[in-house]
């Protein structure tokens, strides 16, 4: 077992990084194959890692997560579309509202060690108020102001309950280690993706969009892997 799911854990590496070489080379026709591949490849281990879990509410959010960020996956590799590009957001913005349950579920909020939240608090709104504020024209044109606002909250929600992980007995460990970079890299993936498809260049060189697009997926993989492997150790436990 511990041998199959190390060649997965590599097999998703080389996934990933085959979709990257392919965003740079501008092959976008192999990523139909190499971006839901991602997904399929967590979800394998999650169900083998998690097969004798009691915990089936957790396993079941997990497991929709996964879903939704296929979905996503693959409706964001034609986000030229409006509309799919619409779909896709709303499908990540389900994935983080399940990432958030699966957190609040682990540690719920209590006044008992606040300052840990508050702290992320302010420092998510100033973030996300710099980062809007530099692409808010382009997103006002584009007509996605609405969704893109609905996304945020919901990512700082899902970033704040992450954080808060840290402040549980049982969670603590695996709260540093897993959910709380993940949800940073979840968040400057967003970012790096709203800066590539909203920011305003002047006469933007054509070889930054491929290395940008490549730092989405680079960073989105990371995120994933660590979120949805740090949930099954406590799914197993």
């Amino acid at each position: 077992m511990k041998l199959t799911l190390a060649l997965l854990f590599v097999l998703f590496w080389i996934i990933l990084a085959s979709d990257c070489f392919f965003i740079l080379n501008s092959e976008n026709d192999y990523r139909y194959y190499t971006k839901p591949l991602l997904m399929a490849v967590l979800y394998i281990i999650v169900a083998l890692e998690t097969a004798d879990t009691s915990h089936k509410r957790s396993k079941l959010i997990i497991s929709f997560a996964i879903l939704f960020s296929l979905g996503g996956d693959l409706l964001l590799l034609y986000d030229n579309d409006k509309s799919y590009f619409t779909l896709g957001l709303l499908c990540f913005l389900v994935v983080h509202i399940l990432y958030s349950i699966f957190f609040f579920r682990m540690k719920r909020f209590s006044l008992k060690r606040v300052g840990v939240v508050i702290a992320g608090a302010v420092l998510i709104t100033v973030y996300l108020y710099f980062l809007l504020n530099s692409i808010w024209a382009r997103i006002v044109d584009e007509g996605f102001d609405t969704q893109i606002i609905a996304y945020s909250a919901v990512t700082a929600i899902m970033f704040l309950a992450a954080l808060n992980t840290v402040n549980g007995k049982r969670a603590k460990k695996v709260g540093w280690q897993n959910f709380v970079p993940g949800a940073v890299l979840f968040i400057i993936s967003d970012s790096l993706l709203g800066i590539a498809k909203f920011y305003s260049f002047v006469n933007p060189p054509k070889e930054l969009i491929p290395v940008l697009n490549s730092a989405v997926m680079l960073t989105y993989g990371a995120a994933q892997i660590l979120i949805i492997t740090g949930a099954t150790k406590f799914i197993k436990k």
